[in-house]
């Protein structure tokens, strides 16, 4: 803050959101930005030069930044994604880096992954399993899981067209485990979660696919 006042010459702007942005929201903006840059193209196979014309097009990549910042930081206000936003220094920041963030995404599934067919945004698959407790108990249960899913898409890995759950991580903290096994040993201290919700997600749409689904953990800051 004293680099930004002192030395850019950045004043801090009194108004009604939070200068700083939290690794929680920093984390819903980009989620919120891939969803509506990449929504006009639902069920669209995209080459590698429409995604890096996306790239390309910082204005439109801002546009949508701008929109994201307005409707998380004015959540009460109504048509908040239309309102402009004073940023103050911190904010300017952030904005610059996610950004930045975006751009570099799309050009690594420009590179990587096309054509890249966008079948499903921020939709929402569950299912219910049906669980025995223990031998001597009569009555199982059932429990529901799954959740909001970032994006479903059909990519080229490999040469090879794949369906796949794409979950975006804006941890710096890359996650890795040896075997399934190890994500239910509850004797191990670090269990990746990530992993897990991945698996929990790919249960969840497996009986909405027919074809296998494959999970990727897009973790953007790496």
């Amino acid at each position: 803050k004293f680099y930004l006042r002192y030395v850019a010459g950045i004043k801090h702007e009194e108004d009604d959101v939070s200068e700083e942005i939290d690794s929680a929201h920093f984390g819903t903006l980009f989620h919120r930005c891939m969803e509506t840059i990449f929504s006009p193209y639902r069920g669209r196979t995209l080459n590698a030069s429409d995604i890096r014309a996306l790239a390309d097009n910082t204005e439109l990549i801002t546009r949508h930044v701008d929109r994201a910042f307005s409707k998380i930081l004015k959540p009460y206000e109504k048509n908040a994604e239309e309102t402009l936003i004073r940023y103050t220094g911190e904010q300017l920041l952030n904005r610059h880096v996610i950004i930045n963030y975006i751009k570099n995404q799309l050009l690594y599934e420009a590179e990587n992954l096309c054509p890249l067919t966008i079948e499903a945004l921020e939709d929402t698959y569950y299912t219910e399993l049906e669980i025995k407790l223990n031998d001597e108990s009569e009555n199982n249960i059932r429990i529901r899981i799954g959740g909001i899913i970032d994006r479903i898409d059909h990519a080229n890995i490999e040469g090879k067209r794949q369906l796949r759950i794409v979950d975006y991580k804006t941890s710096v903290n890359i996650e890795e485990t040896n075997s399934v096994s190890d994500l239910f040993d509850s004797q191990k201290k670090k269990r990746s979660h990530h992993i897990l919700q991945a698996m929990y997600y790919g249960l969840a749409c497996s009986e909405k696919f027919a074809e296998p689904i494959g999970l990727s953990l897009s973790y953007v800051k790496k």
